[in-house]
């Protein structure tokens, strides 16, 4: 199923040319696919590193619990200002070969979008990553259930 081209859309090839002139010009679109690669590229550029816990994250894995849109916002958007351009890369855009670019201050209107378009909620059990190209800052969720942050110096 190939996602129609509107606001919220950019293609992986787009997407990875806009990040090859920015600090995160060393990811490569393989390196977004498999965590393990892109923790082993991060480790190859000068860096800060922060890791978050997200509280009860075995309710959520468990089905006992479900984390929203303002959970992902507060996780993810930490320290992101309303005005950044960010690019999202989750498994909905790898299996139709794209990423989502929105304005952090338009989440909201986003995930709904995201919602209605996949059927399902914004916020799963699932890899996503945030990467802020202004800032040179990628986020992403681990198995664990942490938020990793990686400012590229």
């Amino acid at each position: 199923m190939k996602i129609e081209d509107n606001k919220w859309v950019i293609s992986s090839e787009t997407a990875m040319e806009s990040l090859s002139k920015t600090k995160l010009n060393f990811l490569t679109y393989s390196d977004l696919t498999y965590l393990n690669s892109l923790y082993s590229a991060l480790q190859t550029v000068n860096n800060e590193y922060h890791r978050k816990q997200i509280p009860n994250w075995y309710l959520f894995t468990t089905g006992q619990q479900e984390l929203g849109v303002s959970d992902f916002k507060s996780f993810f958007f930490d320290g992101i200002d309303d005005t950044e351009q960010v690019f999202l890369f989750s498994d909905e855009g790898h299996d139709n070969g794209c990423f989502f670019i929105f304005d952090a201050n338009d989440l909201i209107s986003f995930s709904y979008w995201y919602e209605q378009r996949f059927n399902m909620n914004f916020f799963q059990f699932s890899d996503y990553i945030l990467i802020v190209p202004r800032l040179d800052i990628i986020k992403f969720n681990d198995d664990e259930g942490g938020i990793n942050e990686f400012i590229i110096l």
